[in-house]
């Protein structure tokens, strides 16, 4: 859209989606069917709430039998598998299908109460078996068989900045190419074919397998070939999306490569992609010449520091330096990390003031003490309710408001509920009864708040008085002491309204309660409560469309809330003006003029994902496009090195902060390093 509008002068009226939500609309008006709904995750996951308690599974009963609160553990074990179901719905539409049909067609199947589950979850809502991305994408399929152009369909159809596609995704865009003009731009890294090419690891591998297999015959049959290390070893995902498209009988190419590389470390690495090389050579032997670089080059640049915050200083520094000796500008640099939520709060601390910037992918969370105050309140019903999380609840701009508390009160209060003694609980008996010790209302909120009512009422000059000491207060501090009352009076109540399972429809009602008694919000803060009920209301109708209406635990509630909480915001600052921050994810790595990637560290990128012990996929064989965690990262480290214009700049933790002992960089950057000083 930047591009159009530079172009253009404006870029206006361009619908932007990705192939998902395209893909569902052709089946809301191919198919006829304008309220269908998507069926996410979290639909699945309340329909098999409802059935799992009924299961007879040894499996699943054995989970659900484990201490703790039940409602919470049914909850996490659907969701899990409602994630597995989608997946499936989306990779292996072919087992959902045949387990409808009471087929089972993974073969030995270790855990064939996953179909004997889907099948009892279509028994309990027949409607779901016509309703799922597998069937409607069957369905639409046949429609293709007898379709015309349809007024429903775009004159033509662009697909850019993907590096993958899911099978059944393709095989639907490849039918509608049939009824109007298809075009995916593919940025292909190599302009040479490469679909045969391996990492020198799988090649070694492979060398290892033929001379075990004793067959000297085959020793030289292996015609497989490096070409480019980095292409070969980070390139899987991609190579994969070019095979399927090349794949399909309808596709035309049309190529377009640019060879545009300066003479750097950098433009000679792109160049080597390109040409499917390695410093110029075809292939990894014999070894390459050394290349002259000038003595001055920083195309590439590799940092070690000892923490993340200095890792953010030193990245701060060489901005700094680039954009005051250079004509880059701070909105052509782009910082990128595995997970950009933990590095906000440095970012901020460091580059506020001295350059502009822009921080996407951040977690709700994380930009809205009013969100977090949330989950504390929340929390009420299974806490301890200490000093430091009411303190913390006073700090929040919305609560103080609402309770009229002015910021220069804050000190006061503290000083308070510090001198008083007051630690935690609100008294004796709550103690006693919560968490088992014995039931004094010593430092409990009663105690403090009965030695501040004594000093208003006797004064401190009286001694003990029933085996308290009063605190020194004036009439002046009746004011505050009242609205510190206040809030504690609301907190107590909520405390007790929250300890009750209750329907989502009564947590509904109680929730948006609890946010006009507590919050009193201004500007931005408002949105931040109509995301809360929004989700709240969103959560009522899919309980309601899964016909899901038992009582839930606070527990679960709160796991709920908390994680709509941390969900990623609208990315819509992105690219919004000076410097972007961004979280290393696809559709990231477009074209800047410096490209930097920070925490790079072993074990953090790749970044791990824990396999589902429920998923199949896993345990089966792998099919061409399936979705790859590490693959997906590797792939997307090698379109961060490519679209890196002038220089690319590498940062990572290379020593521990404690006892200065070495730390290994990503396997990725270790690569990386290898091939430069290669």
């Amino acid at each position: 859209k930047l591009q159009v509008a530079k172009q253009l002068g404006i870029a206006a009226n361009l619908e932007c989606l990705l192939p998902a939500h395209f893909i569902w609309r052709l089946y809301q008006k191919l198919l006829d069917q304008p309220n269908l709904a998507p069926l996410q995750d979290d639909l699945l996951a309340f329909r098999l709430m409802a059935i799992l308690g009924k299961s007879t599974e040894p499996a699943i009963a054995g989970y659900l039998s484990q201490p703790g609160d039940q409602d919470l553990r049914y909850y996490q074990l659907a969701k899990q598998l409602a994630q597995v179901f989608e997946q499936y719905l989306m990779y292996r539409p072919d087992w959902i299908l045949a387990w409808q049909q009471g087929n089972d067609p993974v073969p030995s199947n270790p855990q064939s109460w996953q179909a004997r589950l889907w099948q009892a979850l279509i028994k309990r809502e027949p409607g779901l078996a016509e309703v799922h991305r597998a069937a409607l994408h069957q369905r639409l399929m046949q429609t293709f068989e007898f379709a015309e152009k349809s007024k429903h369909l775009p004159q033509r159809l662009s697909i850019f900045g993907l590096a993958s596609l899911a099978p059944l995704q393709l095989e639907t865009f490849r039918r509608l190419a049939e009824l109007i003009p298809v075009d995916i731009y593919f940025m292909n890294p190599c302009q040479h074919y490469w679909g045969d090419i391996v990492s020198t690891k799988i090649k070694s591998h492979r060398s290892i397998q033929q001379l075990l297999s004793q067959s000297p015959a085959e020793h030289h049959n292996d015609y497989s070939h490096v070409g480019n290390p980095l292409l070969a070893s980070m390139g899987q995902q991609g190579r994969e999306f070019l095979e399927l498209l090349l794949e399909q009988d309808e596709t035309q190419t049309v190529e377009s490569f640019l060879e545009h590389h300066p003479d750097t470390a950098l433009g000679q690495l792109q160049a080597d992609i390109l040409d499917l090389t390695f410093g110029g050579e075809f292939d990894i032997d014999p070894k390459p010449e050394t290349r002259t670089l000038n003595s001055d080059d920083q195309s590439i640049q590799f940092h070690s520091s000892h923490s993340k915050s200095r890792e953010v200083e030193i990245l701060l520094d060489q901005i700094l330096e680039i954009v005051s000796t250079s004509d880059t500008k701070p909105s052509e640099i782009i910082v990128m990390a595995p997970d950009i939520d933990e590095y906000v709060p440095l970012i901020r601390a460091s580059f506020t003031g001295k350059i502009p910037f822009g921080i996407a992918d951040q977690s709700r969370k994380n930009q809205s003490t009013v969100l977090s105050s949330i989950v504390t309140l929340l929390a009420l019903g299974h806490s301890r309710l200490t000093s430091i999380e009411i303190m913390g609840l006073l700090e929040v701009p919305a609560i103080a408001r609402k309770f009229g508390i002015k910021p220069t009160d804050i000190d006061q209060l503290e000083a308070w509920i510090s001198e008083t003694g007051i630690r935690w609980e609100w008294d004796g008996d709550t103690k006693a009864a919560n968490w088992n010790v014995p039931g004094t209302d010593q430092n409990t909120w009663l105690f403090g708040i009965q030695r501040m009512l004594m000093g208003l009422m006797i004064g401190q000059e009286q001694g003990l008085y029933e085996q308290h000491m009063p605190y020194d207060m004036t009439s002046g501090d009746i004011p505050l002491l009242e609205k510190l009352l206040a809030l504690l009076n609301q907190l107590t109540q909520l405390r007790k309204r929250l300890k009750q399972a209750k329907t989502a429809r009564q947590w509904q009602q109680l929730l948006n309660q609890m946010l006009r008694d507590f919050y009193l919000c201004r500007d931005a803060e408002g949105l931040d409560l109509d995301h809360i009920k929004s989700s709240l209301t969103k959560l009522v109708d899919d309980m309601d469309t899964c016909q899901f209406n038992q009582p839930v635990s606070l527990k679960l509630m709160s796991y709920w809330i908390q994680k709509k909480i941390e969900e990623s915001a609208s990315s819509m600052r992105f690219i919004a003006g000076g410097i972007t921050f961004a979280t290393l994810v696809p559709m990231r790595s477009i074209p800047f003029r410096m490209v930097c990637l920070i925490g790079m560290n072993d074990g953090e990128y790749p970044r791990k994902k824990a396999i589902s012990p429920f998923d199949l996929m896993a345990r089966t064989p792998y099919r061409k496009g399936d979705q790859s965690r590490r693959q997906d990262d590797r792939y997307l480290f090698l379109e961060a090195l490519l679209s890196a214009r002038q220089q690319l700049y590498i940062s990572y933790q290379g020593r521990n902060i404690r006892d200065n002992k070495l730390c290994p960089a990503s396997v990725l950057v270790g690569e990386l390093r290898d091939y430069c000083s290669s």
